[in-house]
This record gives C-alpha cells, sequence and structure tokens, in this order.
C-alpha cells in the first residue's frame, strides 16, 4: 500500500495529502480546499490551463464533485492523451462540464446548494464553517469573498446562527427552513424537462453548426435530452415569443454567441433571468475575425463563461460533456 504524502494541490497550492501510484504516475490527491481528486504526473508538473482567474473556479467545480460523491476524476495535461471515459478531464474540458456562478445571487444558490448536500443527514446541527478551506462552496475567489456570501445568505434568511448571534465561525451555521425550501427550488427547476432550447443565428452555414449542437444533447440516450431549434417553424405567435415559451419549458439552454444576433442575446438574457443554466458557445473563427475588426465577443459577455470550438466535431463534444456532466 502506497504511503501519503505531503505535496502543494496543483490548483489552490495548499498543502494536501497524495498518494502516488507509481505504476501510472497518478497523483491521488486529497486537498483541504478543493477535495479529492487525482492527476497526471504531466499535470502536476505543469499545471496546463490552471491560472489566477479560474484557479478558484476549478477549486469550486472538485470540492463541489467531492460534496456529490460523484467519480472521482483525473486531470490531464494538454500533452496527454484524451481518454474516452468522462473521468478525466483537461482544465479546459472540466470547465465546460458546470454552470459557472457568475454574480454574487448565483454564488448564493451555489452556496445553499452545496451546504444543503454538505448537511442533508444533519439538518438540525449547527456546523462550523472553515472560511479558509471551504470558500469554494460558493466559488469565491477567497474566504473574504466567501464570507460576504455568507453573510449575505444569513440576511436573506436562509442560514441561521446559533442563538441568532452575529456570526462566529467557531459556533457554526445550519440552514434555516426557508434555507431548506431554497433547496428543493433550486432541485426542481425545471429538472424533470428533457427539453433543451438552442439559441442561435439561423443561416444556411451554421446548420451544421446547429445539428452538431443536436448531437452533442442527444447523444446520451439514458439523459433522454431533445433539442429544440424553432428555425422554419410556423406559429400563430411571434417567433420571439415562440421562443420565450419554449425556454420556460427547458432543462437549459445553448447559446451560440457566433454572429451577435441580436435575437440571441435577448434569449440569452431572458433564460438567465428565468435563473435556468445555459452552456454559451462560440467559433473560434469568428472570434477571430472579430479580433481583426478590433472587436470582442467578451466585451458583451466578459463574465460568463464561452466554450469556444474548432469546428463541427468539436463543437458536438463541447456540448456532450456538458450534459453528461452538468444535467
Amino acid at each position: 500500500m502506497n504511503e501519503p504524502n505531503i505535496l502543494p494541490c496543483p490548483i489552490c497550492n495548499r498543502s494536501s495529502n497524495v498518494v502516488i501510484r507509481p505504476e501510472n504516475l497518478i497523483h491521488k490527491f486529497n486537498c483541504p480546499v478543493c477535495g479529492k481528486y487525482s492527476a497526471t504526473r504531466e499535470f502536476f508538473d505543469d499545471k496546463t490551463g490552471v491560472n489566477d482567474e479560474n484557479r478558484h473556479i476549478i477549486s469550486g467545480i472538485l470540492k463541489q464533485r467531492t460534496i456529490n460523491n460523484d467519480n472521482h476524476i483525473i486531470l490531464l495535461s494538454g500533452s496527454t492523451p484524451k481518454e474516452e471515459e468522462k473521468t478525466n478531464f483537461t482544465i479546459d474540458e472540466l470547465l465546460q462540464t458546470v454552470f459557472i456562478p457568475e454574480n454574487p445571487i448565483q454564488q448564493i444558490d451555489k452556496f445553499i446548494e452545496n451546504f444543503g448536500n454538505l448537511t442533508k443527514n444533519k439538518k438540525g446541527k449547527y456546523r462550523p464553517i472553515d472560511p479558509p478551506n471551504e470558500y469554494p462552496l460558493s466559488y469565491s475567489r477567497d474566504k473574504d469573498d466567501f464570507l460576504f456570501i455568507i453573510q449575505s445568505v444569513i440576511k436573506l434568511g436562509y442560514l441561521e446562527t446559533f442563538d441568532n448571534a452575529p456570526l462566529s465561525v467557531g459556533k457554526g451555521v445550519r440552514l434555516s427552513v426557508e434555507g431548506w425550501q431554497k433547496v428543493e427550488e433550486l432541485k426542481q427547476k425545471n429538472k424533470e424537462s428533457k427539453q433543451v432550447f438552442i439559441a442561435c443565428r439561423f443561416h444556411d452555414d451554421h446548420d451544421q453548426f446547429i445539428k452538431a449542437i443536436e448531437r452533442g444533447i442527444e447523444r446520451n440516450k439514458e439523459k433522454g435530452y431533445k433539442a429544440i431549434c424553432i428555425k422554419e417553424k410556423q406559429y400563430s405567435e411571434t417567433i420571439l415569443d415562440k421562443a420565450f415559451g419554449e425556454i420556460r419549458k427547458s432543462r437549459f439552454v445553448v447559446v451560440d454567441l457566433t454572429g451577435q444576433r441580436p435575437s440571441v442575446f435577448v434569449e440569452a438574457g431572458f433564460t438567465m433571468g428565468l435563473g435556468i443554466e445555459i452552456i454559451f458557445v462560440a467559433s473560434v473563427e469568428y472570434k477571430e475575425e472579430l479580433k481583426k475588426e478590433k472587436e470582442s465577443i467578451e466585451f458583451y459577455t466578459s463574465q460568463y463563461k464561452i466554450n469556444f470550438y474548432e469546428d463541427k466535431e468539436h463543437l458536438e463534444e463541447i456540448i456532450a460533456r456538458a450534459v453528461n456532466a452538468s444535467f
């Protein structure tokens, strides 16, 4: 049996217990911040894809997977051949698998969801919080950001402190009745829906990419998702009204920003207003075209994660991985 070592986590740099399997050079981490995951030796050495702007997001994804007892994953270097199994990811692929909270409201929801899963078997117990190690529960950048989220959750009435005293890390917190109601709301938002709406530009040269999105959505037959795109269909209401109606019924929405059509931005904004999750994509070719014109998709959507695809096969894979991992 391999003895644990103490090594820095390649994501958050915190000292972590690590078991190294020499037969395949896999490092198995148990990090107090990120949780449980594995990494190849190549990834441990070069940390491909990890930077100061995304390391807190990666920590949040790994922490959430640990809390949910999801399949143990292996992080791969960009130079490592890709495996077919969905438990092996490069950082870019991992970032495509979840809905990433981009503002305090979404961070509050993420904290309530994660804290609910963490304490579901001890609902009446007060649980101490550990900001230096638990800031990924809300995908926060650091403990100070995390404490702001905690204080906000308390003010909203979703979290209770011991004897309603000021927040004390030592005495702990618990979800209130309203907090558990919020947990159920977050679970039930269109959870039973098998419909997925596609918001994108409609042009003959883009049909191949719409079909790639459809294939990615519907690839996993066990999940049973069905893509809907309202191109070339006749309805009694306006196309936009029809789109809004279909978005309301959808489990999640795929938004292709290629071409930056105004209607696509309207549909994306409507979706966010409903609290329905979005997978944003755009073509690398279009991104480069905008650069030549000194414009950028990120100018409008800098706070959101956009998955850039190189071709229709790459697009299908992006969508399929996101669906398998998050929905």
